[in-house]
This record gives C-alpha cells, structure tokens and sequence, in this order.
C-alpha cells in the first residue's frame, strides 16, 4: 500500500507542467515578485502563473517576454521600458489593460486581446497597428512611433486618444462621439474635422500643417492648442468654457476672445496679427500671455489699459499698446489713407505727407525704442532724419487723431 502513494505521488509530480522562461531578466523579475521560486532555471511551473491577474515586468532589461502565454488570467500587465523587439499577448485574451511602451516593437498584434479597454504602446517603432477588434477601447495610446495611417472607426467608445508624434496625413474621427481628450500633435495632418466631436475638453493638434479649423461644435473646449499650423482664422466665440489657448506660428491676421471669459492662458505670439481683441470682462485671471512678433499689431482690446501695462508690459511688442477701444481693432483709420511716406527704403530723409502728426516713436526690429519726436504744427508735410540708424528694418508708429498706425521703415 505504501508503494503504491508513493508511486502515485511520484508520478504526480513527474508530470507537473512548466512553462518556459527563456529570458533570465524576465525570469529574475519573477523571482523578485515571489512569483517563481529558487535559483533561475529558465521554467516556471504553470499553477504559479495560470491564475495571476496582474503582472508588472517593466525596466527589467528583458529582451525576450516568450512564457507570458502561460499567464492566462492576465487582466493587468505592464512590460514597459525593455528591449523587446518582438511580444506575443495572443494567449492572453483577458486583458484589460496593457502597456508596452518604450520597447523596440516593430509590429503589435492585439486582435485577440478583445477585452481590452487601456491600450499603451508609446515610443516603439510600429509602421501599423490594427485596433479593429478593440471595440471596447476607452484609452488608446500609440505616441512615437512610425505610424502613417490609424484607423479608429471601430472604436467608438473611445474617451482618450493619444497619436501624435507620427506620420499620420489623415485621421477619421467621426465616429468617436465619446472622446474627451485628443493628442495628435507632430504629425503631417492637412485637415482635422472634430464637428462631431462636442466632449472635447482638451485638443492637442500643434504643428501639423492645418490651414483651416472648425471649433465652434467644440463648446466644452478647456485646453486647445493649435500651434505651429498655417490656419489663417479661427472662430472661438462659442469656447466659452476654453481657460488655455496656444496658437503662435500660425498666418492668424484676426483674433477675438473677448467671449472667452474663463482664459487663463493666451499665446498667440509669431502671427500676422493686426487685430486682436481680449477685452472679456475678466482679464485679471489671465495670468499667462504672450502677443510678442506680430509686426503688423498696433493696438491691442483690454478691459483695463493701466493693469494691461502692468502686469503684461513685455506680453507685446514695443509698437502695439494696450486700449479698451482699438478703432477698427487694429485696422488703419481713415486718416492714414492718404498719408504718404517716402522713400521707403530711405537712406536718409524720411517724408510723411498728407496727415497731421502728432508724434512718431521710432523702434528696432527686436522692439527697442529708438527715438521719439513730437509734431506741434499743424502741417501736413513732416520729415524724419534717419541717418543716424544703420543700415536695417524698423519700424515706426504714427499716432494721429487719436488713433494710430505701424510702418515697416527700411534704412540702405
């Protein structure tokens, strides 16, 4: 009788099931976890992994992730900051959440991993991805990588999306009524239609190559940031609830934000601005600004000209003040229609005509004030010595009937 439990014992033990572990790193990273036991031996024994719901292998130096089917419980695992170049999760079909970012991945397969609802494959170097299956996807992160076309179609229940910094031309989302936050920053778009996309609360599209934008379905816009495009207009007037917005490096001539009374932050810097308009009621809360290089920008609508010049005295470029009435918002008066200045370039001489002056401030190309000269006559022929200037542009501010106009000046 006792032969026979030993046998039996034996024999159960004789055909106890492993599964490989071929990467010491990896096998290491399981001892440290209590998951294997003993010294590394390239096996781990089935029943200890078979059951575990989450797994974090991440920077572990680990090149080979082979034995990872044999987690087949996994609902959480994380295997980011390694070296793998290639990773199978096909066995691993209960996953909900799973992050492989920072590996050297140059292609993913996650069609059986249906169940997912967090996907992060940051910073590898996939050309494709198929996410198809992934219907239930609520995250999507796929940032750094090579990828030319994402197709999120199928993935309607999507909240947040993250692909910037690839190489994408085009992106469909239209049938992602549920997103709340889009990153697609740094890739090569031309067009971008988020009419259909009204929970936006956070749009991230900076440098791409977008000449025109339609916010105005975009309502509970926070944070847009469009910079680096070459959008020429933008409507804001119904992002009533938007506190940050970036668009410097764009061709804006025209902007008004005198309905977005909760902004925090402005930055429109390095536009064709000539009109810009943030008088909203609320302008003590705007706490970072910047309307610096934008040449053509003479006045700029403030609730308050006096805190505007406090508080954001070098937010503007020498030649631009601040006023709560901008005639024209920034446009030339009627009076300065008919001036005449010339010769422009000069090489000395400088003729304004057909306009009473009364005053002109000089400044240099990087907004340093020169020179100031007042007019008391009541001509309209006045003259300007530039001599004294080196060779280079400038730029000079006429101020005229209570209004006022900006002139690139250039000395040969």
């Amino acid at each position: 009788m006792k032969l026979s439990v030993l046998f039996f014992l034996s024999s159960l033990l004789g055909f106890a099931q492993y599964t490989a572990i071929p990467d010491i790193n990896f096998e290491n990273k399981l001892i440290a976890l209590g998951i294997d036991l003993g010294v590394a031996d390239g096996q781990v024994l089935t029943t200890k992994i078979n059951t575990i719901t989450a797994l974090d292998v991440s920077s572990s130096s680990i090149t080979n992730l082979a034995g990872i089917e044999g987690f087949v419980s996994l609902k959480t695992l994380y295997c980011y900051n390694n070296k793998l170049t290639t990773l199978d999760v096909s066995k691993n079909t209960a996953l909900l959440d799973f992050s492989c970012d920072t590996n050297q991945l140059t292609t993913l397969d996650v069609s059986k991993n249906t169940a997912l609802t967090i996907l992060s494959c940051n910073e590898n170097k996939l050309t494709s991805l198929n996410i198809a299956t992934n219907t239930k996807l609520n995250k999507f992160y796929c940032f750094s990588n090579q990828l030319t076309t994402l197709d999120v179609s199928k993935n309607i229940d999507l909240n947040l999306l993250s692909c910037s910094q690839n190489k994408l031309t085009s992106l469909n989302i239209t049938t992602n009524t549920k997103l709340n936050k889009l990153h697609c920053f740094s890739n090569q778009l031309t067009t971008l239609d988020v009419s259909k996309n009204t929970a936006l609360t956070v749009l991230d599209c900076y440098i791409n190559k977008l000449t025109a934008l339609d916010v105005t379905k975009n309502t509970s816009l926070i944070t847009f940031n469009c910079e680096g495009n070459e959008l020429t207009a933008l409507d804001l007037s119904k992002n009533t609830s938007l506190e940050n917005f970036y668009c410097p490096n764009n061709k804006l001539s025209n902007l008004n934000v005198s309905k977005n009374t909760a902004l925090i932050a402005l930055y429109c810097n390095s536009n064709l601005l000539s009109s810009l308009n943030i008088k909203n009621g609320n302008n003590t809360i705007l706490t970072y600004f910047d309307a610096t290089k934008n040449s053509n920008l003479s006045c700029i609508q403030v609730d308050d000209a006096a805190y505007s010049n406090t508080n954001w005295s070098t937010q503007k470029d020498a030649t631009a003040t601040y006023n709560t009435a901008c005639s024209n918002l920034g446009v030339p008066e009627t009076v300065f229609e008919k001036m005449s200045l010339y010769p422009n370039p000069t090489q000395g001489e400088l003729h304004i005509d057909h306009i009473v002056l009364e005053k002109a401030t000089l400044y240099d190309a990087s907004g340093k004030l020169l020179k100031t000269t007042k007019f008391t006559s009541a001509t309209q022929s006045n003259t300007l010595n530039m001599e004294a200037f080196s060779k280079g542009m400038y730029y000079l501010f006429l101020e005229s009937e209570g209004t006022h106009t900006v002139k690139k000046i250039v000395v040969e």
